[in-house]
């Protein structure tokens, strides 16, 4: 089918490995689980030269990729929970006290951007452990993010390969087909770690990390497109859960105010996934385009 241009995708792929060689997909499901599959046979694909050049050690020329190609990674810190900062009178010597619980609780949003303004799905990383409650909690939220866990809520080496090469990223490459790509990253250490730049090139990308003292270079993207972002973010925090109250039921402001603050720890969860989707949503592809113009990369 391949050599007659026919549109494949790696579920074709799957469909005719179970139909054609029943005995050797049973064999592989009797051992792993269904969702490895689809994985484990994008990986063959590309390691076997179609859709991308074989990876090599050499380094690519950004300079022969259409803008399309360039991508740039990053994360960005997103909270919930009680706020750490209250309205009170002036020169009250009451104590302002809140009750129950007041640190925030933390979340790691990493975002992908490419330099024609396309956006990738956020990648949320919540507080929690593998396998666990949180992470079933949060699985399938929405489809316009994808989640998962860490203990510090941080995108740690585990993360970064499970969630983001060999989740999000694997889905967008094996979906698009885009051709040879270039990832631009800082230097956090999950980021150039020599099995992640490996990984990352079994998907026809070339990792490019960003020298350090590359503030200036990185300002430009971390302005345009980060910042907008977060502005957008802090933005619907608390108007966004307040007009989600009002549509389920017809209370006053206090009373939502209320509830919101027994809010159960997956209902925040669940609503800082739909405000990150919507500020996401807010970011322009003319805003993007605009950073990368000004970054010069």
């Amino acid at each position: 089918m391949r050599r007659d241009d026919f549109p494949l995708k790696t579920s074709h792929v799957v469909v005719f490995i179970k139909e054609e060689y029943e005995d050797l997909a049973e064999a592989y499901l009797a051992k792993n689980k269904e969702e490895s599959l689809g994985p484990m046979i994008r990986r063959f694909i590309y390691q076997h030269g179609f859709s991308f050049r074989r990876p090599t050690k050499s380094v690519l020329s950004t300079q022969d990729l259409e803008a399309e190609q360039l991508k740039f990674a990053n994360e960005v810190g997103a909270k919930y929970s009680t706020p750490t900062r209250i309205i009170s009178e002036r020169g009250s010597k009451k104590a302002v006290k809140v009750k129950g619980r007041t640190r925030w609780e933390r979340a790691s949003v990493l975002l992908v951007v490419s330099a024609t303004g396309k956006k990738l799905r956020p990648l949320i990383i919540f507080k929690g452990q593998p396998d666990g409650r949180v992470e079933g909690e949060v699985r399938n939220i929405s489809s316009k993010v994808v989640t998962a866990v860490q203990k510090n809520a941080w995108v740690d080496s585990l993360g970064w390969y499970d969630a983001f090469i060999e989740g999000l990223w694997a889905s967008f490459v094996s979906d698009t087909v885009p051709g040879p790509l270039a990832l631009y990253l800082d230097n956090l250490k999950c980021h150039v770690l020599t099995e992640s730049q490996v990984a990352l090139a079994a998907w026809g990308t070339e990792t490019v990390p960003l020298p350090k003292n590359t503030t200036s270079v990185l300002q430009s993207l971390d302005v345009g497109v980060m910042g907008p972002f977060k502005q957008k973010l802090r933005a619907l925090t608390l108007s966004y859960e307040l007009g989600a109250l009002r549509a389920s039921d017809n209370m006053s402001l206090r009373e939502r105010l209320l509830k919101l603050q027994c809010l159960s720890a997956p209902d925040k969860r669940r609503r800082l996934v739909e405000r990150v989707a919507a500020a996401w949503d807010s970011v322009s592809e003319k805003s993007i385009k605009k950073a990368w113009q000004k970054a010069g990369l």
